[in-house]
């Protein structure tokens, strides 16, 4: 036990550490996620109103939130766009800054004809 934290049922604080529920957890960072959320579906209906028949087949959370575990549940429970594969690769990350400008563009708004299946 860290030297001079007392332990503080009422502050949370137990063997020298603040111990922090998950519910109290997942309030701090709802707030993110409904942003996240609100993103995605945006970019999604931006896809659908392109020329052409174009359908979102996935959507990829890669860095350091993208491999939160709740984020994902919470995209995956989204009816907006069930029959979507959420995909989570382990340890994938992107730089889009060192892509050029088309590039980043079409990171956003990629779709299944002439895109990735």
């Amino acid at each position: 036990m860290p030297a001079g934290i007392p332990d503080n049922e009422e502050a949370g604080v137990r063997d020298g550490c603040l111990v922090i529920r998950q519910k109290d957890l997942e309030e701090v960072f709802d707030p993110v996620i409904d942003r996240i959320v609100m993103l995605i579906a945006e970019q999604i209906e931006a896809v659908s109103e392109l020329p052409g028949k174009n359908k979102v087949s996935a959507i990829l959370l890669v860095g350091g939130f993208g491999s939160s575990e709740y984020l994902r549940r919470k995209i995956e429970g989204n009816p907006i766009w069930e029959g979507t594969d959420v995909i989570q690769p382990v340890n994938a990350y992107l730089h889009p800054a060192s892509l050029p400008r088309p590039t980043r563009d079409l990171l956003t708004l990629r779709t299944n004809e002439g895109g990735l299946p």
